[in-house]
């Protein structure tokens, strides 16, 4: 396929998008997933850390919870919200939405990863036409094609999602800062500072049975602003992770022209 510099940015968005997408994941398994199991009172290593290793143990036994995160960055791109459902188990799946500040909005609304493919919908601020698929409104990208819209963090996801636990307790320490009441919950807070990148300091409530209920994250890193804070509900609820028809699906062998930010460009197929 020839490649031209619009081409290049509808990838680079793809990659953004599913960037956006494991960074929504990889927060709900960082966080600790659980099973409703033994509570956290009964586990075996009473230390803070033992805690957050307790919920990683947990995760192959959590099937799914809705997230709910507000974002605040440096950057209209980087504050808003996301909300949706994510699946744990027996494979990572997520069904999200985006309301990001940027305006002309340029990152999808609504991203869709069935274990295989993240669908991304066209940002509000592109205008697509496919007349072989005069329905199209979302993107696709094959995770598992390496030179896809690659993220090192939705593979390491995919492949091992406890190692994200693993690294985020090797770069800090956690301690336990006392009772607290999280979303009309009765939880547990954890509190601690990472380093490496991005660096930051993190609040985590887990409930009596070592759900997490809610996450703060905010960057103390040089030059680093950002803050996410994010909301846990409805652990275990059954969820069904649909993609959207093939018919409303433009890959990369597909011929289209769109506008972004009001210039025009084709991306079509070798003959």
């Amino acid at each position: 396929m020839r490649e031209d510099g619009t081409q290049h940015g509808r990838r680079h968005a793809a990659q953004a998008a599913t960037a956006i997408t494991a960074a929504a994941i990889g927060v709900a398994v960082i966080a600790g997933c659980a099973s409703r199991g033994s509570g956290l009172a009964a586990r075996s290593d009473k230390s803070a850390d033992g805690a957050i290793q307790f919920a990683a143990a947990r995760m192959q036994t959590a099937k799914s919870v809705h997230v709910h995160a507000l974002l605040s960055g440096a950057t209209d791109t980087e504050t808003g919200t996301i909300d949706g459902s994510v699946v744990l188990a027996p494979t990572l799946e997520g069904d999200l939405t985006l309301k990001l500040a940027a305006d002309p909005p340029i990152a999808p609304s609504h991203i869709i990863y069935d274990g295989k493919t993240v669908y991304t919908s066209f940002p509000q601020g592109y205008h697509v036409t496919s007349k072989s698929k005069p329905k199209a409104a979302w993107f696709a990208a094959d995770t598992g094609n390496p030179n896809a819209s690659d993220s090192a963090v939705l593979k390491e996801l995919k492949e091992d999602p406890a190692a994200l636990v693993k690294a985020a307790l090797a770069k800090g320490k956690f301690t336990q800062a006392g009772s607290d009441d999280a979303d009309g919950i009765a939880a547990t807070r954890f509190t601690g500072d990472v380093t490496g990148k991005p660096a930051g300091h993190v609040d985590v409530w887990l409930d009596a049975a070592g759900l997490p209920v809610k996450l703060v994250f905010q960057s103390t890193g040089n030059g680093e602003k950002g803050r996410a804070e994010i909301h846990f509900s409805d652990w275990g609820k059954p969820v069904t992770i649909t993609a959207p028809p093939a018919e409303e699906v433009l890959t990369s062998n597909d011929q289209a022209d769109f506008a972004i930010s009001g210039q025009q460009f084709k991306v079509s197929s070798d003959p």
